[in-house]
């Protein structure tokens, strides 16, 4: 019987493992509706493809970013916005870079392709693939900047955007554990706001959902996070949502805030999910006083 048992363990874990190989390779899409009543962005909408943790190379291959950006595309998003950890500690890892650029450098929006940095997108020495640099040591290489530009896609570092004629305002955040540069702290949201921005329907861009409170209060109206991967394989995932307050999916604050935290793409360490997903995100955000049809 206990070898009857054993067996039984052994066949459900690689089971387990081959189904969450593959599972882990299937981007899928979830659909969000989100609405806004700030002032400016009356009887305005916008279609928001967001994605992150593409971590890029040895963790996630180019056939599942192919897929991703084919998947991305077909939903025709008005703007996309990544939300960080394209790399995974290191930039000499990624090998044919130019390979992952030519097909990132296929994302299409006609309002421009947008990103924050993550935890990950530096350079640190691993153990088991657990950082063990000290903070001060992470720095992130220029080849980094020069890649996503080279892909397109505009990094925002503690700074805001305004899209006018939508009444919109984007503030890229950076990571809220690692900016890239040592111990260097990234600035609030009111930092890098406007006056002209306060009546604009605001987005935060940022990877950890962290300070979502304080998000809600300073007026912010969505909120966009990755990191979590939403603990990517089971138990993990159970324990990421009871010590994360927001490991996924999204919550309403009391005030004007409406957060989403992606599962994300990529993976990171083992290349399986189970009780999770791999995903891109698109939201239709839009005037609480506008109707549209929705997916």
């Amino acid at each position: 019987h206990r070898l009857l048992i054993v067996m039984a363990c052994i066949l459900i874990a690689i089971t387990t493992s081959i189904y969450g190989f593959f599972h882990a390779r299937r981007v899928q899409t979830t659909y969000y509706t989100i609405t806004s009543d700030a002032p400016h962005f009356e009887n305005k909408s916008l279609r928001i493809g967001f994605a992150a943790d593409l971590h890029l190379g040895v963790n996630t291959s180019l056939s599942v970013i192919e897929t991703m950006v084919e998947k991305m595309n077909a939903e025709h998003p008005d703007i996309i916005l990544l939300g960080g950890d394209y790399f995974n500690s290191s930039y000499a890892a990624l090998e044919d870079p130019e390979s992952y650029i030519k097909v990132l450098k296929k994302l299409k929006a006609p309002l421009g392709i947008y990103a924050v940095y993550g935890n990950h997108d530096n350079v640190e020495n691993l153990l088991c693939g657990f950082p063990m640099s000290p903070l001060k040591d992470a720095y992130r290489p220029k080849e980094m900047d020069d890649f996503l530009e080279a892909a397109n896609i505009k990094i925002l570092n503690d700074e805001a955007i305004r899209f006018g004629d939508y009444g919109v305002t984007l503030v890229g955040r950076q990571s809220v554990s690692k900016t890239g540069s040592g111990t260097e702290k990234r600035a609030s949201v009111d930092d890098v706001l406007d006056d002209e921005d306060l009546e604009d329907a605001l987005i935060v861009l940022q990877h950890e959902p962290e300070e979502l409170k304080e998000l809600d209060e300073a007026g912010v109206s969505l909120s966009l996070s990755g990191h979590t991967h939403d603990g990517q394989f089971f138990p993990l995932n159970i324990m990421s949502r009871l010590f994360i307050s927001l490991s996924y999916g999204r919550r309403t604050y009391k005030n004007s805030l409406t957060a989403i935290t992606t599962s994300g793409v990529g993976f990171y360490g083992p290349p399986i999910r189970v009780g999770t997903k791999s995903e891109i995100v698109i939201i239709d955000y839009a005037s609480s006083v506008t109707s549209f049809n929705n997916c």
